[in-house]
């Protein structure tokens, strides 16, 4: 059986291991995602006759408080990965799955505040361009937090049998995670600020 070079080891040439370079590749098509999804608000926010403005018609208390279970959540991802490193146990990944949980379950507490006011995605342009990005976003969220599950469930036995390909692998999950709490934070000043 042969093994697959630079799954745990850096490779010479990029100083990275290959899960970390797909990973990081991974980021940068969400990055441009999420900066066509941006520009077209940009665009659609311009030429619109009228724009509400987001911190009057959303409710950031909401979105402030998932915010912070998001910010939290890469906290423990990174407490994860530190604790994976040194050989520590699982706890911080658990906190993580929780939190991610969370910001999703949040996330559609607070669409459904804002559908029940009678603003859906057909109302305007900006709730359509609401409804998709932070729909989209939160679906992002909720597929790292099945990878964190399965790195709690399943994959947590590749810890016994090769420690330094399971931290690989949570620190690719850490880099997605703090990735995506700095797009969260766009989208928050995109929505709730502006």
């Amino acid at each position: 059986m042969s093994t697959i070079p630079y799954a745990a080891e850096s490779r010479p040439d990029t100083g990275f291991t290959n899960a970390r370079l797909g990973t990081l590749l991974l980021l940068f098509a969400d990055f441009m995602l999420l900066a066509s999804l941006v520009s077209v608000y940009a665009f659609l926010r311009v030429a619109a006759d009228f724009w509400p403005t987001g911190s009057e018609v959303l409710p950031r208390y909401i979105a402030g408080l998932n915010m912070l279970v998001l910010t939290l959540s890469a906290v423990t991802a990174t407490k994860a990965w530190r604790s994976a490193r040194d050989g520590g146990g699982i706890g911080a990944l658990v906190l993580t799955c929780l939190l991610g949980m969370a910001f999703v379950g949040i996330l559609g507490w607070e669409h459904d505040v804002v559908g029940n006011t009678g603003a859906l995605a057909r109302t305007n342009t900006f709730y359509a361009t609401y409804y998709l990005i932070t729909g989209a976003f939160g679906f992002h969220i909720l597929f790292a937090t099945f990878a964190a599950l399965w790195l709690v469930g399943p994959g947590a036995g590749l810890k016994k049998q090769n420690t330094a390909l399971y931290t690989n692998r949570i620190a690719c999950l850490t880099m997605t995670w703090q990735f995506m709490t700095l797009m969260g934070w766009i989208i928050f000043a995109l929505f709730y600020t502006v």
